[in-house]
C-alpha cells in the first residue's frame, strides 16, 4: 500500500504489528515468530530468554553511553542505576508509550542526549523528594541549583 509520507507508513506498519501480534496472541502463538506458546506469555520460553537478553545488554549499552556511574554520587553498581529525566518529564515520556526497553534502543540511536542522566536509585528517589536537590549534596548547594 503506497504512502504518501514516512510517518504515514510507520503508523500503518505499527498499526498492522499490532494486530498481528494480537492474532497470533489469540491463536496460542509466540509473538516473536509465531512458534507454538505452552506457556500464558506473549513469548514462548525461547524467544523469551532472548528477549531479556537483548534488553539487558541495551540497557548495558545506555549505562555505559551515560558515564556507567551515579551522575551525583558516583555509584557503579547497575543493580541501583536508573535513567533520570532532567526535565522531569518522564510521565509524559510513558503516557506517549515509550518504555525503558524501547527508551535504552531508542537513546542509543539519537546520541545519548544531555535530557537524560544516570542516577543511582538513592538519588533519583533522594532529588524528586527533595525539590531537584539530592539530600547529600548539601543545603549550600541545593539552594544555588533552585
Amino acid at each position: 500500500m503506497p504512502h504518501k509520507n514516512a510517518t504515514e507508513r510507520r503508523n500503518y506498519h505499527k498499526r498492522y504489528m499490532r494486530s498481528y501480534a494480537i492474532e497470533k496472541r489469540a491463536r496460542g502463538l509466540c509473538r516473536q515468530y509465531g512458534c507454538a506458546n505452552r506457556s500464558d506469555r506473549e513469548y514462548c520460553e525461547q524467544h523469551r530468554a532472548r528477549q531479556l537478553e537483548l534488553n539487558s545488554r541495551a540497557r548495558a549499552e545506555c549505562y555505559a553511553g551515560y558515564g556507567g556511574k551515579c551522575e551525583c554520587c558516583g555509584d557503579s553498581n547497575p543493580m541501583f542505576l536508573t535513567l533520570d529525566h532532567r526535565n522531569d518529564d518522564g510521565a509524559k515520556m510513558r503516557a506517549a508509550g515509550e518504555y525503558a526497553t524501547t527508551l535504552y534502543r531508542k537513546l542509543k540511536r539519537l546520541g545519548f542526549p544531555k535530557t537524560f542522566r544516570l542516577l543511582c536509585f538513592n538519588c533519583n528517589c533522594g532529588r524528586y523528594r527533595n525539590g531537584g536537590c539530592c539530600p547529600h549534596e548539601g543545603q549550600f548547594q541545593c539552594a544555588s541549583i533552585t
